[in-house]
């Protein structure tokens, strides 16, 4: 296992519906294939990239963002996850650039598999899941546990039962991989119920209107404690001093006394 997965090239897209952009991150590629900086990249040269990185040299790559280091270990296995995310940045390890979407994805993957089967010499495994249609086809999915997300609110429900078909889909790519019979895979996969979750809970969402607190940092309780306990001290020390000077005795040689005394005060 350890072997194939060197030789996976990983690639997560994220989608702006919006305005017809997003980001591609290389989550893993093999030492063979080497990501640089580069400009922005079309979904329309997407197809060039895949192919490229499987070994099949397309007719024109303008984009300089890939470098094929070694032309003897070439990925077997090409895996894209695509995230709508209505705006909203995801944060994924790897190297990331813009990608401004002229085509759709569906029609990149039609189009990788016709370039790379009308030239491929060896058995060739192209799967194209979108997991909103898998969720509609499997019964009695078992939901993970939720801490945070409603399984009754029917947006967290279809996004929990996204979520629990990626194991039935990881079962279903090694059942029918032509990598361990020296072939290679193809896998576009598709999320549909991340965005409605942006929607519902995002930055835009009805709840950030209410008027929250606003959150207190880590030292907040030290200090606190520390003014309260200085604060109780001192009113303490104020009382005590008060009250020791009220019932006081001043005594007859002091100025206090002399002052107070009716007779000193008949004299003067």
């Amino acid at each position: 296992m350890y072997f194939l997965f060197k030789y996976i090239c990983l690639l997560c897209i994220t989608f702006n519906a919006y305005i017809e952009c997003g980001e591609i991150t290389v989550n893993y590629a093999p030492s063979s294939l080497r990501f640089g900086s580069a400009g922005s990249l079309h979904t329309s040269e997407f197809d060039d990239v895949i192919t490229t990185c499987m070994g099949y040299t397309p007719e024109s790559l303008t984009w300089r963002g890939l470098t094929v280091t070694s032309a003897f270990k070439y990925p077997v296995a090409s895996v894209v996850f695509g995230l709508k995310t209505e705006g909203v940045s995801i944060k994924i390890e790897g190297i990331s650039y813009e990608l401004k979407e002229d085509v759709s994805l569906s029609k990149t993957f039609d189009s990788v598999k016709s370039l790379i089967a009308s030239r491929a010499r060896r058995p060739v495994h192209f799967e194209k899941i979108n997991v909103l249609d898998l969720v509609n086809k499997i019964e009695g999915l078992a939901l993970p546990k939720a801490k945070h997300l409603n399984r009754h609110n029917a947006v967290d429900y279809l996004f929990l039962q996204e979520i629990s078909t990626f194991p039935l889909i990881t079962d279903f790519i090694k059942k029918n991989s032509s990598a361990s019979n020296n072939g290679q895979d193809i896998i576009f996969i598709q999320v549909e119920s991340f965005a409605p979750l942006v929607v519902t809970y995002g930055a835009a969402s009805p709840q950030t209107s209410y008027n929250l607190a606003a959150e207190y940092g880590e030292d907040f309780p030290v200090i606190f404690n520390i003014v309260l306990i200085l604060s109780i001290i001192l009113i303490v020390a104020i009382i005590a001093v008060s009250v020791s000077m009220a019932f006081m005795d001043p005594g007859r040689d002091s100025i206090i006394y002399r002052m107070t005394n009716p007779r000193m005060k008949k004299d003067q």
